[in-house]
């Protein structure tokens, strides 16, 4: 059953171009940050070098923080999808467990 939740919710974020959005947002954070003299960031230039241990410690801490509003939209959007179009009822009256459901929706 976590199979089809699973495939269900990865065909539904891969139709939707915000997912696609995401992506580039993650993307272009990740390389600006780390491959590009352009973009400074936690102090890095001058002396203190683009890959030394402080600097992407914060690198990560940003994209993070990033990736839990991302994170925060989509699992918000799939929950908020089944109470409008009224499948909540149906899905809390299957045979699904609440460790499959859960586990489909949180892995697509």
């Amino acid at each position: 059953m976590i199979g089809t939740v699973y495939r269900f919710e990865v065909g539904y974020h891969l139709r939707r171009p915000v997912t696609y959005l995401y992506g580039l947002v993650f993307f272009l954070l990740a390389f600006l940050f780390t491959g590009s003299d352009v973009v400074t960031f936690a102090g890095a230039g001058g002396l203190i070098k683009n890959n030394s241990p402080y600097v992407l410690a914060q690198l990560e801490l940003v994209l993070v923080l990033v990736g839990q509003v991302i994170l925060t939209a989509l699992v918000g959007t799939a929950v908020l999808r089944d109470y409008l179009v009224g499948s909540h009822e149906l899905l809390f009256t299957t045979p699904i467990t609440r460790a499959a459901y859960l586990g489909g929706r949180f892995l697509g």
